[in-house]
């Protein structure tokens, strides 16, 4: 599937990462739920440096201190 000049993506299965709780979507790029942040060791195993962070209202960012770079979206996912 191709969109415009955005890269050729598989739309087939694709496997859990980040303990079973994220997708990896591109090459430095995952897509996943809070619990997928849970891990410090898991995010540094997986060289993320940056998350951003989708919750309707401010959310603890629990690694601000430990090199994890935070942006801050408010989403309302209903």
């Amino acid at each position: 599937m191709n969109y415009l000049d955005r890269p050729e993506v598989d739309t087939g299965y694709v496997e859990p990462v980040l303990d079973g709780n994220a997708h990896k979507i591109l090459e430095n790029l995952f897509l996943g739920s809070m619990e997928s942040c849970h891990s410090l060791d898991t995010l540094r195993d997986n060289n993320i440096t940056g998350i951003v962070n989708c919750c309707p209202t401010r959310c603890p960012n629990a690694y601000e201190r430990d090199q994890i770079d935070y942006c801050i979206v408010s989403v309302n996912d209903e």
